[in-house]
């Protein structure tokens, strides 16, 4: 029944965004006993798969590719939704225009006045919802107040990954893990490649604050920092995020 619950959230909150960068969900349905998301055809690799073969993109393909993604997320954050699992996994690069979507809002959680809606839970005690090497300081706690900011760190720490092929919180150890995403410091983004621009190093840094009232207060600023430095990144008005 959880799981099942789940999967219905993910048909609503997906169809609910209207994005070029986000999924399109078509519909949901019941096949016999199955559920059933029917989605619009993808062609092209994950970020993940990206990254596999690459380490890490050129500078440009990364601005162009999250100032897409920072948009798709600012929307969703201005509709009340919190993603919560962005990864690369969850970040999917087209063939062709409009190059990048965001997948997987299955285990969102709608916000209400700033905080968690309680009828969203979606955890049960015990049960680790998110990604570990690239999840919040507060939701790896178990922090019941966890906003959109939590999304501005996964995507700070892809950002991170992606453009110095490094993952700062990577290791074979979930403890490690754990003390890398608490309490160790991280190297700053342009001393692992000075090539990397001042403002968008900065952007960084402020994105990857364990004190989230120190991040970004919204993607706002992180859309328009890429942008800057991006040639095909969507227009101002594709970004609804507040």
């Amino acid at each position: 029944p959880e799981a099942r619950r789940r999967f219905a959230r993910e048909a609503r909150a997906t169809m609910a965004l209207s994005h070029p960068n986000v999924i399109r969900v078509l519909g949901s349905i019941a096949y016999g006993d199955v559920p059933v998301i029917a989605m619009e055809m993808l062609c092209g690799v994950s970020l993940k798969e990206r990254l596999a073969v690459g380490r890490r993109l050129d500078f440009e393909t990364a601005a162009d590719t999250f100032a897409r993604v920072a948009a798709a997320v600012g929307t969703a954050h201005a509709m009340g939704l919190v993603h919560r699992d962005l990864k690369p996994d969850n970040i999917f690069m087209l063939d062709e225009a409009p190059h990048v979507k965001v997948l997987d809002f299955g285990i969102a959680k709608i916000r209400s006045g700033g905080t968690l809606d309680a009828s969203g839970a979606l955890t049960r005690t015990g049960m680790m919802v998110g990604t570990p090497f690239y999840m919040s300081p507060e939701q790896a706690f178990g922090d019941k107040s966890i906003d959109h900011r939590s999304d501005i760190w996964s995507l700070g720490m892809m950002l991170y990954e992606s453009l110095t092929g490094v993952l700062p919180t990577r290791s074979t150890s979930l403890e490690t893990v754990f003390t890398r995403l608490m309490t160790m410091p991280f190297v700053p983004v342009d001393q692992v490649d000075p090539s990397i621009p001042a403002p968008v190093a900065r952007m960084i840094d402020s994105m990857l604050q364990r004190d989230r009232e120190r991040r970004p207060a919204d993607l706002r600023r992180v859309y328009e920092t890429l942008a800057a430095y991006a040639q095909g990144a969507p227009s101002q008005a594709e970004f609804d995020g507040a």
